[in-house]
């Protein structure tokens, strides 16, 4: 069984339909809300929308949380985090329409960003899955 859990080899082979991913994603907004103020955010799962989510930035908000929610929820990709004038951590990433594995996940701040404007975002981070190749590992 190549070391998957039951869980995950039973989900590899379910189709994945739009019922799915609405209620994996409102369980995903569910565990936010105990988190922080979430305020923006795709009430309704489409094919034809990116994932986004904004969450009010506060001193005491546990971004590490937010980052282990986010990536527990196995039909959402996220690209990125930024930081706006607002105060507002948005996420932005894509809907998956075929179980993924549960990985490991990284994340990098993008260097200086040119802020022509005001309300242009102040800080932004990109997240990464930490895939190995399993050929090259001995």
């Amino acid at each position: 069984m190549n070391g998957a859990s039951p869980k995950e080899s039973s989900q590899a082979h379910r189709p994945v339909t739009s019922d799915i991913i609405q209620a994996e994603w409102d369980a995903t907004l569910h565990r936010l809300r105990e988190v922080g103020e979430v305020r923006e955010y795709n009430a309704r799962v489409s094919p034809m929308q990116y994932t986004y989510v904004g969450i009010v930035d506060r001193a005491d908000l546990d971004l590490e949380a937010i980052d282990r929610i986010l990536f527990d929820n196995r039909l959402l990709a996220i690209w990125s985090r930024t930081c706006t004038t607002k105060g507002i951590q948005h996420y932005g990433g894509e809907w998956l329409w075929k179980w993924r594995k549960a990985v490991p996940f990284s994340v990098k701040r993008v260097g200086h960003l040119e802020r022509l404007v005001p309300w242009q975002p102040q800080h932004q981070w990109t997240y990464r899955f930490d895939l190995e190749d399993e050929d090259t590992c001995t």
